[in-house]
């Protein structure tokens, strides 16, 4: 598998999680909306938000392995995104969540 695969499988693993973070989103708010009570949306939130959390320290371990992977094969393993995941991003943060 080359470096170019490896970062490839990244960014597939990076939108899908981008996009279950959105739809976990969208589901509170309708669930808001149909006047589910603030408390029970408020552990849904903070369940949403410790996935979205944890998917983060798995990209980020995985960006540091794929780049250690390239340095051992004799590449630079190329360059880590610093900021790409950004936890400060829009989110959850209407539901009690930071």
């Amino acid at each position: 598998m080359s470096d170019d695969e490896l970062q490839q499988s990244l960014a597939r693993v990076r939108e899908a999680m981008d996009v279950l973070s959105r739809q976990f989103q969208s589901r509170l708010e309708a669930l808001e909306a149909k006047g589910v009570g603030a408390a029970e949306i408020k552990r849904l939130g903070e369940g949403a938000r410790a996935m979205k959390d944890s998917s983060a320290l798995y990209l980020e371990w995985a960006q540091f392995y794929a780049k250690e992977v390239g340095k051992a094969g004799g590449r630079d393993g190329g360059e880590v995104e610093e900021d790409f995941l950004d936890e400060g991003a829009e989110g959850f943060e209407g539901f009690g969540i930071r």
